[in-house]
């Protein structure tokens, strides 16, 4: 062998240990930081600011709904983004576990439900938010593969050795949350402080065209929870709404025929709430920041509405003909819904 060739093989051995080194140095730290601030929800959170943010939910709510010894839990909180600003605490007598998620349909709420009855939920009562959308076509799938195959989520080193991950830590680390609605220590939802006023009338959304059909087959899925959990009780409702917005639902559906469909579903619920009726709260922008999610305090008061089988803050649909469910609307929109004055 050469001398030229006995001098390169150890050069290049310690380049390969350079280069290996460095590499798992740099896993190490990605590892170290993703850890620091866990913004996937496997351990507690991010613990070095004052907000978890919603970056996964399909992901960080299984991780710490499996942490909390799901055997104990009896109550089910199911639904969109809109039902992940009830806080379990105001469902009294219960131990319940919040496993609404941003633009969760139908089939997610079913799906979640079954993960949990899998791991050991024997629920005595659920809320579950029915949005307009619900009403829709199903849309793409979301539902992550590990929960439609009931099994734990994906390891931590998976996921916290990742690049994504640590564009994610790296945002917690600047505040910098892709939502106005965020999560507290204790893993609750609540709205970020500093968010800009709502104003209704000048809410995009509002010119935005409804283009899909409307039918009640897609929430047939619902009965699903029933043989799930057989002795618990099944809460609907449908969550507040700004007035424009509202206005804007009954006019592109057609106003009963969105209500008929309410009156369809509410026989499938032992109650059916409607919070999107106009009334003083939806009519008060600063209790919602966007006009589709209200806070918690306004949460709190559709929970206590629901639990006490009386119509208070919204109406309970369950059971009312349709007649004076429009008649309620009408007078719900000549009491408090003043049209917006185009500018």
């Amino acid at each position: 062998m050469s001398d030229h060739a006995s001098g390169t093989a150890p050069a290049m051995r310690r380049y390969l240990g350079l280069v290996c080194g460095g590499a798992a140095l740099g896993l190490g730290l990605v590892l170290v930081f993703n850890l620091a601030y866990d913004p996937l929800w496997y351990f507690q959170g991010n613990r070095l600011g004052p907000f978890n943010f919603a970056f996964n939910e399909r992901l960080s709510k299984p991780n710490q709904f499996l942490k909390i010894a799901p055997d104990r839990l009896d109550c089910l909180i199911l639904g969109s983004s809109r039902a992940t600003l009830i806080q379990t605490r105001d469902v009294p007598g219960h131990h319940c576990f919040n496993f609404a998620v941003s633009s969760g349909g139908v089939e997610e709420s079913v799906a979640l439900a079954r993960y949990a009855q899998a791991h050991g939920v024997r629920a005595k009562r659920l809320l579950i938010s029915l949005d307009d959308f619900n009403f829709m076509a199903p849309g793409p799938g979301t539902i992550p593969d590990f929960i439609r195959r009931l099994e734990r989520p994906p390891w931590f080193l998976f996921q916290y050795l990742s690049i994504d991950t640590l564009a994610f830590s790296l945002r917690l680390r600047r505040g910098d949350s892709p939502l106005d609605r965020v999560y507290d220590r204790r893993f609750q939802a609540v709205v970020r402080p500093g968010r800009p006023p709502y104003r209704p009338c000048a809410d995009p959304e509002i010119q935005v065209p409804l283009g899909h059909p409307l039918t009640a087959e897609k929430i047939t899925q619902f009965s699903t929870l029933r043989d799930l959990f057989p002795e618990a009780a099944l809460h609907a409702y449908l969550p507040p709404q700004s007035i424009p917005r509202v206005r804007r639902l009954l006019t592109g559906y057609g106003r009963a025929t969105f209500l008929t469909l309410m009156v369809q579903a509410g026989r499938m619920f032992d109650s059916l709430h409607d919070f999107a009726i106009p009334s003083a709260v939806t009519a008060d922008a600063t209790l919602t920041y966007d006009g589709s999610h209200y806070l918690p305090e306004v949460n709190r008061r559709l929970v206590a509405a629901i639990l006490a089988g009386e119509d208070g803050f919204g109406l309970r649909v369950d059971g009312l003909p349709l007649e004076r469910y429009l008649a309620a609307y009408d007078q719900a929109l000549v009491r408090f819904g003043a049209e917006c004055q185009p500018p």
